[in-house]
């Protein structure tokens, strides 16, 4: 079991807030309240289809409202209508070296470009119409 900070009231042995309505150790009830207080949720008198427990704990965002049973972790409430979406990641597109096809490539940055002119002038040509190079084969392209 992962640490968690979150002690039974009887034993004192560390149990899991979520999953632990009654504590394993010693088969002491756990308070809903302080485990809500302890998860920074509140509780909501939500039934839950999965096991019938009358208590869930709710928790309000920008981007959604969910509750979840305090007994089996289903989820008894949730709704996102008339709020944020949720924000959107895009993965960075892997570059692909037309040489050795590894995908360890860095752009090359126009201060790099900059400073190889300074130091080599006109031979630099070439190598300043490049855009990436390959940490694997070392090549420019």
């Amino acid at each position: 079991m992962a640490i968690t900070g979150f002690y039974c009231s009887n034993c004192g042995e560390e149990i899991d807030p979520w999953k632990s309505s009654v504590c394993p150790y010693c088969n002491e009830p756990q308070s809903y309240e302080k485990r809500a207080a302890f998860l920074n949720h509140e509780l909501l008198f939500e039934d839950c289809p999965k096991c019938g427990c009358d208590k869930s704990f709710y928790q309000s965002s920008s981007y959604f409202d969910i509750a979840i049973c305090c007994d089996c972790g289903a989820e008894t409430y949730f709704n996102d209508e008339d709020k944020e979406p949720m924000p959107q990641f895009v993965e960075k597109p892997k570059i692909t070296c037309p040489y050795c096809n590894s995908t360890d490539t860095k752009k090359i940055t126009n201060a790099s470009k900059v400073g190889r002119f300074a130091l080599f002038g006109i031979l630099s040509v070439g190598k300043l119409t490049k855009q990436w190079h390959c940490n694997n084969c070392k090549s420019d392209f």
